[in-house]
């Protein structure tokens, strides 16, 4: 990955051309600072190592394509020994291409913290001093380092992603920033899960008339996508289910999930603007006997569906309720769709009886059918 010059590329790069200017000064001055020749070599190697450094700064303003070793010199006698907390991730290199070490760039913003250690092994420490907060800091992820779920479970630097907050411990280049990283907390994953109440937002889309599927929807200047499963139980707003082919871009709708991260997955969603009335029950079939004796009992087994995959309640009146002071019709609520319902019933008189049959919904829209029967000595 290339990472653009930045004002931050040029401090590093002016801090490195003084980096290599101090190192190879106090080389050459302790080899050669008692000898005349060696005065003469003095102002040579200062010229060639400012012009060296000079074109090296130069070359590396258009950007770095990979993070560069100056950033982690192998000494940690002069490192500092942080706990960085809140990070914010800005950029990762290297982690598709050529596999570790990666380095991760991470922004401290506002909620950042940082304490300072005495030594690696050490239990003392005190807070940091120095102005860390708005500045860059470039994390080399090693075999070595520990990475780390929020639940401190176990992670791969490949989970990790642009936005994530991470806690940091490790060993600061007080010159680069350059942050060897020991241990590495993201604090963002595993992602966690919310309950969440969505008012009053307008359907914009619907990837599919069947399940599962995404309802796009815009409420308070914010475009939403909402997964929405088998297990979704859906409403109109006159609290009658409804199933999810009803529903049309333009609608408002009310919608109770779970989110997780930038997921949400509804568990209940009510129409608003659905006032479709759910039509009447179809009774599919009508079953029994059509000739007894008196006395005998018959059976009669009546199947309706219901359009909107609602609950059907079906009933019975016998046709001789005359006969009786109280009214022996009888009713039965079925559990679910294409579900059927029996009933017996004997007589005691003999006629032809007109039984009538019928099955309603849950919006009280109601389907009637008729058996007669032959009542014989």
């Amino acid at each position: 990955m290339v990472v653009a010059a930045s004002p931050h590329n040029n401090v590093r790069d002016s801090q490195r051309v003084d980096l290599y200017k101090s190192i190879y000064l106090k080389k050459i001055m302790k080899k050669y600072i008692n000898s005349i020749v060696g005065s003469v070599l003095v102002i040579v190697a200062i010229v060639s190592i400012g012009a060296i450094a000079k074109a090296d700064s130069q070359s590396t303003n258009t950007g770095i394509s990979s993070p560069s070793s100056y950033l982690w010199d192998g000494n940690r006698a002069n490192d500092d020994i942080l706990q960085l907390y809140n990070l914010r991730v800005s950029s990762i290199q290297n982690s598709a291409t050529t596999g570790l070490p990666v380095v991760i760039t991470a922004l401290a913003n506002q909620d950042f913290a940082c304490l300072k250690y005495d030594t690696e092994s050490s239990q003392a420490y005190h807070p940091c001093f120095m102005n860390l907060s708005n500045k860059v800091y470039n994390l080399r992820v090693a075999s070595d380092t520990i990475l780390l779920l929020n639940n401190r479970m176990r992670m791969d630097v490949g989970q990790v992603t642009l936005g994530d907050r991470l806690n940091v411990f490790g060993f600061r280049d007080g010159n680069t920033n350059g942050v060897e990283a020991l241990i590495i907390r993201d604090l963002s994953k595993p992602s966690v899960t919310n309950l969440v109440q969505i008012n009053n937002v307008t359907v914009s889309g619907i990837s599919s008339p069947f399940l599962p599927a995404t309802l796009t929807v815009y409420g308070n200047g914010v475009t939403q996508n909402i997964n929405v499963s088998a297990t979704t139980v859906l409403w109109n707003k006159n609290n009658v289910s409804v199933s999810f082919s009803s529903l049309v871009v333009g609608d408002t709708l009310s919608i109770s999930g779970y989110q997780q991260g930038n997921v949400i997955s509804a568990y209940a969603i009510r129409d608003l603007g659905n006032l479709v009335t759910n039509p009447a029950p179809t009774i599919t079939s009508i079953s029994g006997p059509t000739s007894l004796h008196i006395g005998q009992a018959g059976v009669w087994t009546l199947a309706a569906n219901d359009s909107m995959a609602g609950s059907i309640t079906y009933s019975v009146r016998f046709g001789d309720e005359v006969n009786y002071a109280t009214n022996p019709g009888a009713t039965f609520a079925a559990p679910n769709n294409d579900s059927t319902a029996s009933f017996s019933h004997a007589y005691n008189a003999t006629g032809v009886y007109t039984l009538t049959f019928s099955a309603s919904n849950a919006s009280t829209q109601v389907t009637n059918t008729t058996l007669t029967v032959n009542i014989i000595s």
